[in-house]
């Protein structure tokens, strides 16, 4: 009888550690993706920044750009497309905006943004990938920098 009970409670101990060993084993844990974001002024110095920011899988490149702006306390505001129209920070604001020239024409300050060095808001003719269609993958860079374009006004 001792020995049977010796023996119930070694297979109940032994299928405790099995348990316990399968349970500390459990599921590989996933690192969430990390991508570098960057916001560059009209004058090509990077106004924000930041390397190795931590992203859900699902986060597009307008989300990690606001992101961003969170982080510094930076504040944005969008257009009517629901573009981005301008960055502050601190007591600083970069924003779209036209000059006009002394020949009559426009110069025309706006932001594009490229995704590891592709550009992804077309210059001219062409069509643009928003930001809010694109999702991120780990190790992915964005960047937000101004286009200059000098443009003729219409005439009517």
């Amino acid at each position: 009888m001792k020995r049977t009970v010796t023996r119930i409670a070694a297979a109940v101990i032994a299928a405790l550690m099995i348990c316990l060993c399968l349970a500390s084993c459990g599921g590989k844990k996933t690192e969430k993706p990390k991508v570098t974001v960057e916001i560059y002024d009209d004058a090509g110095v990077i106004f924000l920044k930041a390397v190795d920011l931590e992203i859900e899988e699902t986060t597009t490149a307008e989300q990690v750009v606001q992101a961003l702006c969170t982080l510094r306390e930076a504040t944005f505001t969008k257009d009517i497309d629901g573009n981005f129209d301008s960055f502050t920070f601190g007591d600083r604001t970069i924003s779209t905006k036209q000059e006009n020239l002394d020949n009559g024409n426009v110069k025309m300050y706006r932001f594009a943004w490229k995704l590891n060095d592709e550009v992804m808001t077309a210059t001219g003719e062409g069509v643009s990938t928003k930001m809010s269609d694109k999702v991120l993958v780990n190790g992915d860079k964005v960047v937000v920098y101004f286009i200059v374009e000098e443009v003729i006004p219409a005439t009517t």
